[in-house]
């Protein structure tokens, strides 16, 4: 089995703490060899259960376990915790501004604006001390997450470009700010980067509102066509019928991702 380190570190930018959880393969300490190292958000809900805010977890560890035994790939995971009520400004570099079809008078888009200081502490001062505390790979550096963690994460494939070589965006809440998204990739998109992203036709994240899983479906289809039409060749993207907006689903889906980061799944489906 891998092992997991935790330790928290300051984000003086920022100003709060961030708790990190490193999940290191069954053989780290058994050879010299170095490993790629995939950052994830949302690092509560990746590993424990105890943790999690909702209860439910990505099983992160069992995933990249299994991957190890049944490929002899390894990956290092560095989950980083959210920071208290902070998720949706460090999560997106624009301030809320939704797609028309929903309630602009939610709390929720008052927020936001604080991505690029977010990814410059991961690149400038987080991806340093793991790269030398760790055995890695400092070239082979891969970012994922979920819903507005799937939104940052593709930001941080173009504004951090060449860092992060291929991303997970798993139900990416792209309604968060669609117009300034769009007019992003079409203006920053660069060749080399390898995209996996997926969506469930039953995703929601406003319980009373009936289209919103047509929402969440059409904003990601946007995005599809805008990496195609700007020649992103290396993509898979998936469509999940029964998906739902929850870590249950991310974590169906999330082995599918690492086998295809390795090299063991094809491109768009």
């Amino acid at each position: 089995m891998g092992l997991i380190n935790t330790f928290d570190m300051y984000v003086d930018d920022l100003k709060r703490d961030k708790t990190i959880h490193v999940y290191l393969p069954p053989d780290y300490h058994r050879n010299e060899r170095t490993y790629p190292v995939l950052y994830m958000h949302d690092g509560q809900n990746l590993f424990y259960e105890d943790l999690s805010a909702y209860g439910n977890i990505w099983n992160i560890h069992s995933t990249m376990d299994d991957l190890a035994s049944s490929s002899g790939k390894s990956i290092i995971v560095v989950g980083i915790d959210v920071s208290g009520d902070h998720r949706l400004d460090e999560y997106s570099p624009w301030q809320g501004n939704p797609d028309r079809r929903l309630p602009a008078d939610d709390p929720r888009f008052q927020q936001g604006g604080e991505a690029d200081v977010y990814l410059s502490w991961i690149v400038g001062t987080l991806k340093p001390v793991i790269d030398d505390t760790y055995k890695t790979q400092p070239d082979q550096t891969y970012m994922a997450g979920s819903s507005m963690g799937g939104l940052v994460s593709l930001y941080a494939a173009y504004h951090n470009h060449p860092v992060f070589k291929a991303v997970g965006i798993f139900s990416p809440a792209f309604w968060f700010a669609p117009d300034e998204l769009m007019s992003f990739l079409h203006g920053n998109i660069k060749s080399g980067v390898r995209v996996y992203m997926d969506m469930g036709h039953k995703e929601t994240s406003h319980q009373s509102l009936d289209e919103f899983p047509a929402i969440y479906l059409d904003h990601v289809r946007k995005v599809r066509d805008i990496l195609k039409k700007h020649g992103i060749h290396d993509l898979r993207y998936v469509e999940d019928e029964n998906g739902t907006h929850h870590e249950t689903a991310w974590a169906r889906r999330f082995p599918n991702f690492v086998k295809w980061l390795s090299g063991d799944q094809p491109r768009d489906s």
